[in-house]
């Protein structure tokens, strides 16, 4: 790529698998093909493009951007690859009317492929906002993210008012010469069939085995060699929970956490019996220094507490 190494690309779920296949592209994107933003390669998108529409995106989108450089004939070739990965009923050039001089320069070499390849136009709009009379907000709210004032000349700034949500008499005014730009937008609606079933969970069932739970077991392992006595056989799962309640540094030296069994109360009064003692130094503590701030925070046990 040239500009910034990736481009913009609009991609709708026609279907239930449309969506699998969107939810897969965007967690491969963050997972496998995130540099400083989320990225899939056109081969992701031939693996998972079923179901899927797409647009070929605003100004940012490759196919402008290689018009807007002056290079027609490679934008023709890119958009004929979309084409080919996504069918050639589900691609579609994007045009816009929003005041911007550059996407006019993009509409231009759009509409000349549309008739070089007949792949549709579809009319859109880039929508930052809700209102035309929010664009002055707006404006605003982008000096306060990029830390500049209004009157600075070269801070970021939109060059149109024209980025908010138009009527569809606004939309076919605006492509008043071509209007099957504006019909292609609600043929693309009526082709997102997706419907969600609510009111049933999706999340998977999981058999919890029988026993004690493994906070227990994970938080009772203390060094090599030495001996962590379990909970006494037929104690309720009650006591299991107090213990995991209760637990608290017994050898400092090694960060061994074990539960404080044998003392009744439950752990809130067996922490309040307990005075405080001094913890060695931090410096001579071995083993992972993140453990000590929670322990800092409670009581702890006296000295001749048994080992």
């Amino acid at each position: 790529f040239a500009h910034n190494e990736y481009y913009h690309l609009i991609l709708l779920a026609a279907n239930r698998t449309g969506y699998q296949n969107l939810l897969t592209l965007a967690s491969k994107a963050y997972l496998e093909g995130f540099y400083y933003k989320p990225r899939v390669d056109k081969a992701l998108l031939v693996e998972h493009h079923d179901g899927l529409i797409a647009l070929s995106g605003c100004l940012s989108g490759e196919v402008a951007y290689l018009i807007g450089q002056g290079r027609l004939e490679e934008a023709l070739r890119t958009a004929a690859e979309y084409r080919d990965i996504f069918g050639s009923e589900h691609y579609f050039l994007e045009v816009q009317e929003n005041g911007v001089p550059e996407q006019q320069v993009a509409n231009q070499g759009l509409r000349e492929i549309h008739k070089r390849l007949g792949i549709p136009l579809v009319a859109t709009n880039d929508c930052h906002y809700l209102k035309k009379t929010d664009a002055k907000v707006h404006d605003i709210l982008l000096c306060l993210q990029t830390g500049k004032t209004v009157t600075d000349p070269h801070r970021l700034r939109f060059q149109t008012d024209q980025l908010y949500v138009k009527s569809t008499d606004e939309m076919l005014a605006a492509f008043h010469e071509w209007p099957e730009a504006v019909w292609n937008t609600a043929r693309v609606a009526e082709m997102c069939e997706l419907a969600f079933t609510f009111g049933k969970s999706y999340l998977p069932h999981y058999t919890v085995p029988e026993g004690p739970g493994g906070a227990v077991a994970r938080a009772a392992v203390g060094p090599p060699g030495s001996a962590v006595p379990s909970a006494p056989a037929g104690r309720a799962d009650r006591d299991h929970l107090d213990g995991v309640r209760g637990l608290l540094p017994d050898r400092l030296g090694h960060h061994q956490l074990r539960p404080l069994a044998g003392h009744p109360g439950g752990a809130r009064a067996r922490l309040e019996r307990r005075q405080p003692r001094r913890l060695r130094p931090a410096h001579h503590r071995p083993g992972p220094a993140r453990v000590w701030p929670a322990l800092r925070a409670l009581p702890q046990p006296r000295a001749h507490l048994p080992p």
